[in-house]
């Protein structure tokens, strides 16, 4: 039996397909029908933060891109579906959608719901762009992954720790799927050629259900290490950091942007490391971003954030490119175009200035972004801020 969520979906979905079907009978723009793209993200459960902030920055790209002309005259409206952070929620809305032929799907904002609901689209669409960097999509599909690779977050992570003379490393990941696929990223690292000065003298693992990771953390705090590279999902992070402050151990961490969310920062305040780094696209980079189309289309976006007392974070800034590269598709083809269409316009996007960073679908990894958008950022607690302490790589950046 189908949960609230999905009884709820069900009007929604019906007014979608009560609008496919007016969308022929309006003769004037002022009465054209809307363009609706479903948006399946937790609104409510544990990742609501997440799927909320989503949702503001969504409505406000709507109002921007309304107020330009819509998609061919007709106005866009994002239709936001709760799949409560919960894969057999997200499976059952996206059948459903499926079955209305959307122009796309935004979905997916946890690696979790994405994955499962990957196989769906892949074969045959309607074009799926899921909100998170943690998956690995089939190239050629239907279905696109937003943001940067996680393995290229840990490839500028080592550019950064080379950079900085941090020889002596420590890693400390989980024993699930995020941190089995960051211990391939990590092992693949140490393998490269320019990394052969750097030295591993720790690299522990922990399991999600435990309760602290004391161990691990002595262990590698007796090792010695410069600098620990720490991947785990948020709430598994929160575990390890408990047990670093703990253990008193001061040492620059670098951890993926997964919680780089001004509500996780406040709820973990008591117990970050004191010296806390993030890898993740170049959003937060607009400072340091050399002249040019992505540095000005941050600066605007960051002013629409500003103006409607949005907060700039993972959760409004990662489904943003998604969206507007959609948009871009649908005005280019038209908003009654096919999957294959869709997808194929996308595709053909090259030197397309997000805020993540400048995209090149091109290489056919469905999602358009390599490790030169990758940067790297300092948290500084006292200022709220994430600092970029890297240029567009990992490359050093060298303050005055």
């Amino acid at each position: 039996m189908l949960d609230r969520s999905v009884h709820r979906a069900a009007a929604v979905l019906g007014a979608l397909l009560l609008t496919a079907a007016l969308s022929g009978t309006s003769t004037r723009a002022a009465d054209a029908p809307s363009v609706d793209i479903p948006v399946v993200v937790p609104l409510t459960g544990g990742a609501a933060f997440l799927g909320q902030t989503m949702e503001a920055g969504l409505h406000l790209l709507e109002q921007r891109v309304n107020a330009s002309g819509g998609i061919r005259n007709r106005p866009l409206r994002f239709v936001f579906l709760d799949d409560q952070g919960q894969p057999q929620t997200a499976v059952q809305l996206i059948n459903q959608l499926v079955a209305q032929h959307p122009p796309a799907i935004l979905a997916g904002a946890l690696g979790a719901t994405c994955k499962s609901v990957m196989p769906l689209v892949e074969q045959t669409g309607p074009v799926l762009y899921c909100l998170t960097p943690a998956v690995v999509p089939t190239p050629g599909s239907f279905v696109f992954s937003a943001g940067v690779y996680p393995g290229d977050e840990v490839r500028a992570a080592f550019r950064f720790f080379r950079d900085r003379g941090w020889t002596r490393l420590a890693f400390l990941t989980s024993t699930d799927a995020s941190g089995e696929e960051a211990d391939g990223n990590i092992v693949s690292q140490t393998q490269a050629p320019e990394n052969r000065g750097l030295q591993v003298v720790a690299h522990e693992r922990f399991n999600p259900n435990d309760i602290n990771a004391a161990a691990q953390v002595a262990r590698i705090k007796a090792a010695k290490p410069q600098a620990m590279i720490l991947w785990a999902s948020p709430g598994v992070l929160a575990t390890a950091f408990r047990s670093i402050n703990d253990d008193a151990l001061d040492i620059p961490v670098l951890v993926s942007d997964s919680i780089m969310s001004y509500t996780i920062m406040d709820q973990f305040a008591a117990f970050l490391p004191t010296q806390l780094y993030f890898a993740s696209s170049s959003w937060a980079g607009a400072s340091v971003l050399p002249a040019g189309p992505q540095r000005t289309n941050n600066q605007a976006v960051y002013a629409l954030f500003r103006g409607a007392n949005i907060n700039p974070d993972t959760g409004p800034t990662q489904p943003w490119d998604a969206a507007t590269i959609v948009v871009e598709a649908l005005r280019k083809v038209g908003p009654d175009a096919g999957a294959r269409a869709v997808r194929d316009a996308i595709e053909t996007l090259r030197g397309y200035p997000g805020i993540m960073g400048t995209y090149d679908f091109r290489t056919g990894d469905q999602r358009g972004l390599t490790v030169k958008d990758v940067m790297i950022y300092q948290w500084l607690k006292d200022q709220r801020v994430w600092q970029p302490a890297s240029l567009g790589g990992g490359a050093l950046l060298k303050r005055n």
